[in-house]
């Protein structure tokens, strides 16, 4: 029962770096579309914006996706661990 809680331990701090490397970009990335034009001192302002917004949700998404995958292939080996173990025991 300890790796449950190893689990949601691990889940509580991916949880919010996550919304932290998915909000950022998507911020940015509405604020570039919203205030294309409309930036008369640093016109390339909303456009780098649009850059970053558009590169860092696709890093997120992968970075998501990777961290996930790890994450439930250790799940599953931690359940193969414990199922092995009381079998082991039990047999025994």
């Amino acid at each position: 029962m300890g790796h449950v809680s190893a689990l949601c331990g691990a889940s509580l701090s991916i949880v919010p770096i996550f919304s932290i490397l998915i909000g950022v970009p998507t911020k940015s990335l509405y604020l570039g579309i919203t205030k294309y034009n409309e930036c008369p001192l640093e016109p390339l302002l909303p456009q780098s914006l649009l850059v970053f917004g558009l590169i860092g949700s696709i890093c997120s998404i992968v970075a998501l996706i990777l961290v996930s995958s790890l994450f439930f292939q250790s799940s599953k080996a931690i359940n193969r661990l414990t199922v092995d173990s009381d079998i082991l025991f039990k047999s025994g």
